[in-house]
């Protein structure tokens, strides 16, 4: 068993990051809108991302190098997408976020302060402990909350499963395709399961955690162990998504409530209520606490990668310390800013983080397809063509998508 644990890493941060925005929220809010007639475009979203970020951590343990690397090696522009990428991470993504995190632990610990307060005390902290100790606690820290949050999820869908089963009122509504709901599908699928963007952080821990082999033994069990954590931490995300489009169907929809987008302490409370209705109060501490410790591992996730990431292009995809830390404060600017100035309807902010990710996914996902068929890539190690056909039709969806958004945006 331990061993078996021991074989994960980044896959698992890869599950922490996603239960954040893409699962609180848009997957909840899929299931309380339209029942369970999004399932399997949830389910799609997240399996057309797949290829671009398995390609990301396959080519990081065959090469020993992160994404990076690529990047700058292919040209200008490959250069400065994978900046103006990070740089929405950075602040825009990190925003949401912490708004969220914020308005869980201002429920959870009663707390009556302003949100940006609560955002900063989490931003000091977490700095520290990233600063201190880096990686490696961050992923075993991971683990245990993805595991938990996981059962819980499990145990609730459980009790709520006969409910929906025998609800009288349909689960599976007839949708009407307008605008709106279009829009909303490319928000729900920009971070579903994670921001595109996430590929690079994806590469940079297995850098860290994996280094290059020598032997051709070795080299070929270390991409099975990279695969096998990529592939757990995956179908968690999935399995979650599921979980909580159940939950917002049957505890929602099914019952006509209001789904809450006005602030993130009303989600907050909103949300916790759902497990706490269904299971009982006795459930609040355990649900709150495990809420706050997942979402604190998704702005975790963002608070190391996006300034690792940054770091690393500025210093020839080698870790320095003083460029993190000077790029961890400048995020810390931020979204100070983001949050005091442009924060004043949570529902229409999430939706804009989370669509302006999925713009850049179809180039992000050409990149890191072009990465793994390079000569740089042994010929035994290369995706499969199904593998590769997988990617090349997600990539055309993804532009199909990102396209519609913009032209809806810009001249709809």
């Amino acid at each position: 068993m331990f061993a078996l644990l021991g074989r994960l890493g980044p896959g698992i941060v890869f599950a922490a990051m996603a239960i954040g925005v893409s699962h609180l929220v848009q997957s909840t809010r899929a299931g309380a809108e339209y029942g369970l007639s999004l399932l399997a475009l949830v389910i799609l979203a997240s399996l057309v991302k797949y290829p671009l970020f398995r390609f990301a951590v396959q080519y990081s343990a065959i090469t020993g190098k992160s994404l990076l690397y690529v990047y700058k090696d292919t040209g200008f522009y490959a250069k400065w997408l994978l900046i103006i990428s990070v740089l929405i991470d950075l602040f825009i993504s990190t925003a949401a976020v912490a708004l969220l995190t914020a308005g869980i632990i201002k429920y959870v610990l009663g707390l009556s302060i302003a949100d940006i307060w609560v955002v900063l005390i989490v931003f000091a902290c977490l700095c520290s402990l990233l600063v201190a100790s880096g990686y490696g606690l961050f992923e075993k820290f991971s683990k245990l909350m993805v595991f938990t949050f996981t059962l819980l999820c499990f145990i609730t869908v459980a009790i709520i499963a006969p409910d929906g089963f025998n609800s009288t009122t349909s689960l599976f509504p007839n949708i009407e395709i307008t605008s709106g709901f279009l829009l909303f599908l490319v928000a729900m699928a920009g971070w579903m399961p994670n921001p595109p963007s996430a590929s690079f952080f994806l590469s940079a821990w297995s850098a860290v955690k994996h280094n290059k082999d020598h032997s051709d033994n070795e080299a070929k069990q270390n991409v099975k162990n990279v695969l096998f954590d990529i592939n757990t931490g995956y179908i968690i995300t999935i399995i979650i998504a599921i979980c909580f489009v159940f939950i917002g169907a049957v505890l929602i929809y099914r019952t006509g409530v209001d789904f809450p987008q006005s602030s993130p302490a009303g989600f907050a409370k909103f949300l916790i209520s759902l497990f706490t209705d269904t299971m009982g109060q006795w459930i609040f501490p355990i649900i709150g606490t495990t809420a706050i410790v997942v979402m604190v591992s998704t702005q975790f996730a963002l608070m190391d990668g996006s300034p690792r990431m940054l770091s690393r292009i500025f210093s020839s995809d080698q870790d320095n310390k003083s460029l993190y830390v000077a790029f961890l404060l400048m995020q810390l600017a931020g979204v100070m800013v983001i949050i005091y100035f442009f924060t004043s309807s949570f529902g229409v902010f999430i939706d804009f983080a989370t669509s302006i990710s999925f713009t850049t996914a179809p180039f992000i996902a050409i990149l890191n397809h072009k990465a793994m068929i390079s000569d740089e890539i042994p010929v035994e190690h290369r995706p499969s063509f199904l593998l590769q056909l997988w990617s090349v039709i997600g990539i055309i969806t993804m532009f199909a998508a990102g396209g519609y958004f913009l032209y809806m945006k810009l001249l709809g």
